[in-house]
């Protein structure tokens, strides 16, 4: 799926929901969406498979959960919810059954295209230019806490829209 296309289904998402300031609500566009998020340990699980779980999506039919590390800390909770609602919106049919599990070291197609939504639904591309423009020193810590992700999602939103920054 192209990047343009990513983009426009996460602003039509957040634009649908009245999400026009950081930091984006993900769990309010969840709830308005009748998609519950949960939080959970999932450490016996990942000892099972011998992987780190970020989190999950849970589809059967019209009817959506979101299984959330309770493990991780809140920026990488609030990336993970945006990420597992990129799959909902980009990779689950309507009214299907299907589970998606996202580990930390898988990077497929997918987990890429999940990844691009949920920086482009917490970090818009016009609010984070807003937001850089209106510092003398665009540090990363700042624009990081205002939008409510972690410094290394936003040096790779920041690197990715090709904005200076500092930290």
């Amino acid at each position: 799926m192209l990047r343009s296309d990513i983009e426009k289904k996460a602003n039509k998402i957040r634009d649908q929901y009245g999400m026009n300031q950081p930091p984006i609500n993900v769990e309010d566009i969840c709830r308005k969406m009748k998609i519950s998020v949960d939080y959970i340990d999932m450490q016996e699980i990942e000892k099972r498979v011998g992987k780190d779980i970020s989190g999950a999506i849970i589809s059967r039919g019209d009817k959506s959960e979101i299984k959330i590390n309770s493990r991780d800390i809140q920026s990488r909770q609030r990336f993970t919810i945006a990420h597992e609602l990129g799959h909902k919106i980009l990779h689950i049919a309507n009214d299907s059954d299907d589970v998606i599990i996202s580990f930390r070291c898988l990077k497929n197609n997918r987990e890429r295209e999940a990844d691009a939504f949920a920086a482009e639904l917490l970090m818009p591309r016009d609010m984070v230019k807003e937001e850089h423009g209106k510092l003398f020193y665009p540090l990363v810590s700042q624009l990081a806490e205002t939008f409510r992700v972690s410094k290394a999602a936003m040096k790779n939103r920041l690197d990715e829209l090709g904005l200076s920054y500092i930290g």
